[in-house]
């Protein structure tokens, strides 16, 4: 719902350069004035005019009214100007109902002309919360709501035992490392399937397996390929979780693509249908890719093509410089009923 936010705001400073007549021209913004060129009847400047502030809201994530807000999303506002020498807004987050505030860090773009606001703390799920924006002697108000999501899970963690969720990788939207995004959609091409295996209060042990999607089966495990166990991963947080790795071997044409330091994050939906607002990161060792470009050359990726597409490789954890950070987000993955994940220990790389 698009809500109009941008109001045109009188000028914040006036021209006082005497003491019998208001200045009725514009006077030149120079303090070593010395004579008053555009006033009528004084001769002496003795204060130039100020900038003129008539910045406006242009827009702002979440909008007015919005009521399905991730609790765990940041909000931004756009302005139709630069804050550039201008003092910079005020700008407050407070729940409704007893007015807390929340307390959080601002991040400008190098025009001041955008601003990203982050929660210290997560937002509550299902609650009303108001954005206050302070700029140019004039105030816009963002009333919003956030969803269920975050809420603890239906029936506790014991209810998500024996679950498996598939997220598909095509879907996946790559944010590093940039400019390749079309390169990565093209080689994880196959579902990663993530099942609870073991439940101890609000304490989960994960099985990550490899996937695959016919349309007449659906998905199903690949039983030939590795799985990897996640022990000990936390949902005491609002259904929220934070698994990690130490690798994950993808496949592409048979060719493994091994990714270190793997993490995998996101939030239980109350019913656990659904892990939503999730995010994937880790090292992707690139060596084996020139196979794929039917080459023999292990640093291919973090030389010539590094190169020609402005990456920036980084160490990978035996000290080589052939790895890239890797990171996806805006993830969904569907839970899959009646899907059972089983183990295949020689893939096993279990973390605690």
């Amino acid at each position: 719902m698009t809500t109009v936010l941008a109001i045109a705001l009188l000028a914040c400073g006036d021209d006082e350069t005497g003491t019998t007549s208001r200045d009725t021209g514009t006077a030149t913004l120079d303090s070593g004035d010395t004579q008053d060129t555009q006033d009528t009847q004084d001769t002496q400047d003795t204060q130039d005019t100020a900038p003129s502030c008539v910045i406006a809201v242009s827009d702002t994530e979440p909008q007015a009214g919005d009521d399905d807000v991730f609790w765990r999303d940041p909000l931004q506002v756009w302005f139709d100007g630069s804050f550039d020498g201008l003092s910079l807004p005020e700008l407050q987050l407070a729940e409704e109902a007893g007015g807390t505030t929340v307390v959080h860090g601002a991040s400008w773009d190098e025009g001041l002309a955008q601003v990203l606001l982050t929660p210290v703390e997560p937002l509550l799920p299902l609650t009303d919360y108001t954005l206050s924006i302070d700029a140019c002697d004039q105030n816009w108000s963002v009333p919003f709501s956030t969803s269920d999501l975050g809420s603890p899970v239906e029936g506790g963690a014991e209810s998500l035992l024996g679950r498996t969720w598939v997220l598909e990788m095509g879907k996946v939207t790559w944010t590093r490392p940039e400019n390749v995004e079309e390169l990565l959609n093209a080689f994880f091409t196959e579902p990663l399937l993530v099942g609870v295996q073991a439940v101890d209060g609000d304490t989960l042990d994960l099985l990550v397996a490899l996937g695959r999607f016919t349309d007449m089966e659906g998905f199903k495990q690949r039983k030939q390929e590795p799985t990897w166990d996640i022990l000990d991963v936390d949902l005491s947080h609002g259904a929220w979780f934070e698994a990690q790795a130490e690798v994950i071997l993808f496949a592409f044409e048979e060719v493994e693509i091994p990714v270190h330091h793997f993490a995998l994050q996101g939030t239980f939906a109350p019913d656990g249908t659904s892990i939503v607002g999730a995010a994937l990161e880790g090292l992707i060792d690139t060596r084996n890719l020139s196979m794929l470009f039917n080459l023999d050359q292990e640093d291919f990726i973090c030389t010539t093509y590094a190169a020609d597409y402005n990456l920036e490789c980084t160490d990978c954890p035996d000290g080589e410089l052939l790895c890239l950070d890797l990171k996806g987000e805006d993830i969904q993955a569907d839970e899959q009923p009646g899907l059972t994940l089983v183990r295949n220990d020689e893939g096993d790389s279990s973390t605690e």
